[in-house]
């Protein structure tokens, strides 16, 4: 089954690292973090033609346990 893809300005509703695909090549692909309600953002290059594929999704994780691990 092939990955959903996104576009600039598209919302995150799934959080995790997403797989930036650039449209001329101008750039390899790379991988990005976005939290849940993130716009994707254009590419300063190539623009609206950039997509987006979520390769691993994420819990994040609540600030109040990254307080008391960091305490530890």
């Amino acid at each position: 089954m092939a990955a959903k893809t996104l576009k600039p300005g598209d919302r995150v509703f799934t959080p995790g690292v997403y797989l930036v695909l650039h449209d001329n090549l101008h750039r390899f692909p790379d991988r990005e973090l976005y939290a849940v309600g993130n716009r994707l953002p254009e590419c300063e290059t190539c623009g609206a033609a950039v997509r987006y594929q979520l390769e691993a999704p994420c819990v994040p994780l609540a600030a109040e346990a990254a307080f008391s691990l960091a305490a530890a």
